[in-house]
């Protein structure tokens, strides 16, 4: 890796937070942070990034390989960057409110879809 690579980190940052739909101020609330500064402070080139802070913002389905390389990692889903988000906070939350978010999407999809229902989701 060139030191170009590494100093361009803070760029291929802020540009990953922005492919994923979100702003500075709303990925730091993602990823627990009370305020965005921090994450500005990266992204203008004004403090390193760490690798914590990277690791924190797979939350929000940054490509972790393309902001430390430059290179974009092997795409094997074809999930928009939103559902990815989403599919992460999903993951985040405890046994029993994935089972309630699976009931709620299970509910809301057959009501908008009929009476026609998915059996993909096993609800316990």
């Amino acid at each position: 890796m060139t030191t170009d690579t590494v100093e361009q980190i803070h760029i291929r940052l802020r540009e990953e937070v922005e492919r994923c739909g979100y702003t500075l101020a709303s990925a730091a609330r993602a990823i627990g942070d009370s305020s965005s500064q921090n994450l500005r402070d990266v992204v203008t080139g004004r403090k390193k990034c760490s690798a914590e802070l990277v690791a924190r913002l797979t939350v929000i389905g940054v490509d972790i390989s393309h902001i430390l390389t430059g290179i974009r990692a092997e795409q094997t889903s074809t999930l928009k960057p939103e559902e990815s988000a989403l599919l992460n906070k999903y993951r985040s939350l405890p046994e029993t409110d994935q089972l309630t978010v699976q009931r709620t999407v299970t509910a809301l999809a057959a009501t908008i879809g009929g009476t026609e229902t998915d059996n993909s989701l096993e609800i316990k």
